[in-house]
């Protein structure tokens, strides 16, 4: 009779998962405009939004990709997967410092993008980047008015200019990126602003500026006319470079 009644329940949970994939929603590829209802969408090409758009699963950016999101309502109810070389762009379609319409009911998850541009938006998960961008064009990568109820992780991206502004970040927040890798007399400038649950904001504001060739020729010139003082000074600049947040 146990017997009976394990054989039974083997094959109901069987019928179960057979019959939940029956009736899921078909996974499908975006190359072009898309809007609407649909199940999981895999991005190949350039797919751009042109109406409001619910994707029932995950969105997945297939590496070199790029999903343009800007302007109508999103919802995505599973996760946002970014490949290496894709572009996401989601939300800004409000003012700054105002939550729209757009929202991923998971975590987004970049592994090596382009560049991701995420504003006014919400994420009931993680955003979380690793690596990524390039030293051949100046890209941005600008993080801006989200509310991310999980953690804000960016490592290892490289490109023009990044910022992570005026977020509500419910979890925990590590950013170490690069910039100033095209123009290296150019001054990067990122400013930092996170707003967590306690209403306790960090402000962080990092400036960095490459070492150049006319950087060394002015600082011999400085060592000669200060007979050596100038020495001292490299010192404590150099020390103070050392002793900053690792954010940049």
């Amino acid at each position: 009779m146990k017997l009976l009644l394990l054989l039974g329940s083997g094959i109901l949970l069987v019928l179960g998962l057979t019959g939940s994939g029956a009736f899921a929603a078909p996974k499908e590829t975006c190359t072009g405009p898309i809007s609407g209802s649909h199940g999981s969408v895999t991005v190949t090409g350039t797919c751009a939004v042109v109406g409001p758009l619910t994707i029932n699963g995950n969105l997945t950016l297939d590496d070199g990709s790029v999903f343009v999101g800007f302007g109508p309502a999103i919802h995505i109810t599973g996760n946002v997967n970014v490949g290496k070389g894709a572009q996401l762009a989601l939300g800004y379609n409000r003012a700054p410092g105002v939550l729209g319409p757009d929202t991923v009911d998971g975590n987004i998850v970049a592994n090596q993008p382009l560049a991701l541009y995420l504003g006014n938006s919400t994420v009931h998960g993680n955003v979380v980047s690793n690596g990524g961008g390039t030293a051949d064009r100046f890209y941005n990568f600008p993080i801006k008015d989200n509310a991310i109820d999980g953690n804000l992780i960016i490592h290892g991206w490289t490109g023009g200019w990044w910022g992570a502004i005026a977020n509500t970040v419910g979890g925990s927040r590590e950013i170490a990126v690069k910039t100033c890798c095209i123009m290296r007399e150019t001054l990067s400038f990122s400013l930092f602003y996170f707003s967590d649950r306690r209403n306790m904001p960090t402000i962080y504001i990092v400036q960095q500026r490459n070492y150049g060739f006319f950087h060394f020729v002015w600082d011999c010139f400085m060592v000669l006319a200060t007979l050596g003082l100038w020495l001292i000074w490299i010192f404590v600049r150099e020390m103070r470079k050392h002793n900053q947040p690792p954010m940049c």
